[in-house]
């Protein structure tokens, strides 16, 4: 196991850089507006207790909202709040 100073004088461990493509913000808005989408047809029909009962639409809530989270901070403070 190396030392992180490993990484700076040349050891044996690798850092692995992702290079990110750039998305048009409306991309990033369609997949929250596709998770919301999402979620509303998880809890349709259903009692918050026996939402919170079936732990495979909690998780699948759960999720959808991340995907929300993480579009919307893919978004610039001026997109977000965009009208065209």
């Amino acid at each position: 196991a190396g030392s992180p100073d490993d990484l700076v004088s040349g050891g044996s461990r690798t850092v692995e850089i992702q290079v990110r493509q750039e998305r048009d913000w409306r991309l990033y808005a369609d997949d929250i507006l596709q998770a919301c989408a999402k979620v509303r047809h998880i809890v349709s029909g259903m009692t918050y207790e026996a939402f919170v009962a079936d732990e495979i639409r909690v998780d699948a809530t759960l999720r959808n909202i991340e995907i929300i989270g993480e579009a919307a901070g893919n978004l610039d403070l001026a997109q977000r709040f965009a009208v065209e």
